[in-house]
């Protein structure tokens, strides 16, 4: 059920980290109702491990996982940004670091209560390789880049096991990272949606059948991606996300289509939809603030 994980909601406290309380009870619900210990548990982008805490305390809880060791991946390059030093701003881990700088050891030390379930690895994701070990739960907070995912979906999601893995998407509906709509759409014949994880940009995909890399073909590691592509994937995206805000799946495209290039099929698209306005939906009203912030005044509009 879409909100079984919602119970977990009051299971812990809510840990810095670019993730809602809802996505951080969905990991505990995940770790101590749904795992099976049949394959591995990979984090890619765990920053301060608000999802990877939340992810071992249900691991606690599962009487199949409480007691085996190394079963959650963890893969990150651990290297401190500006943007990170903005969204720590006013908890105890601002001004620890530089950015540039690395800060593994200390995310070792956050999870060390948990250590025993945890293999923690430093890594470019636009190029880390994966066991081949089977992967029940694949956590994706790294593809911010079409480099990344696309090594992502080639070297771990070929993983997956059919019939009971899931992927969770930290920030399909993000929409400066949207374009990972773009990977699943390409892949739409190994997965079926669950669903959005409520009060987030977190989309969840069951595998049902074994992903072949093939399916992406090679459409635009350079940097470019076709048009008719991203139109064929926000409307796979409306079709397909039938508990999302269809406004923010509208965003998440004008935003890509700005991204590759297309900046008046984008402004068009916020044109047609008044997606320049707020809608009263908390997600949908913070992302556009967000995005006018960071830049995309050309798009919808500037602050003020």
């Amino acid at each position: 059920m879409p909100d079984a994980f919602l119970r977990y909601l009051s299971a812990g406290p809510k840990y810095v980290g670019a993730t809602t309380v809802e996505e951080q009870a969905w990991c505990r619900w995940f770790g101590a109702e749904v795992y099976t210990a049949k394959g591995a548990l990979v984090e890619l982008g765990p920053w301060l491990g608000s999802l990877t805490t939340s992810l071992c305390e249900g691991l606690v809880r599962n009487h199949r996982a409480a007691r085996r060791r190394a079963i959650a991946h963890v893969f990150d390059l651990f290297e401190w940004s500006d943007i990170f030093e903005e969204w720590s701003r006013g908890t105890p881990h601002a001004g620890r670091f530089v950015p540039g700088e690395s800060f593994e050891s200390y995310y070792r030390s956050l999870l060390h209560e948990h250590a025993r379930f945890l293999t923690v690895s430093r890594a470019d994701l636009s190029s880390a390789a994966w066991s081949g070990e089977p992967i029940e739960l694949l956590i994706n907070d790294a593809a911010k880049s079409l480099r990344i995912a696309d090594n992502v979906f080639r070297s771990f999601v070929p993983a997956m096991i059919p019939g009971r893995s899931y992927i969770a998407h930290q920030d399909f509906l993000w929409s400066t990272d949207a374009f990972i709509q773009i990977f699943m759409y390409l892949a739409r014949e190994s997965f079926a949606y669950e669903h959005t994880v409520r009060g987030s940009a977190m989309a969840i995909f069951k595998s049902v059948r074994r992903f072949e890399p093939s399916a992406l073909g090679g459409y635009g590691l350079d940097g470019g991606v076709e048009y008719d592509l991203i139109r064929e994937t926000f409307a796979w995206s409306g079709r397909t996300l039938a508990d999302a805000n269809p406004k923010l799946i509208r965003l998440c495209e004008a935003v890509v289509l700005r991204d590759f290039g297309y900046a008046d099929e984008a402004r068009r698209v916020v044109a047609d939809e008044a997606l320049n306005r707020k809608q009263g939906d908390p997600q949908y009203d913070h992302q556009l603030e967000t995005i006018r912030a960071w830049g995309y005044g050309d798009l919808v509009g500037s602050l003020g």
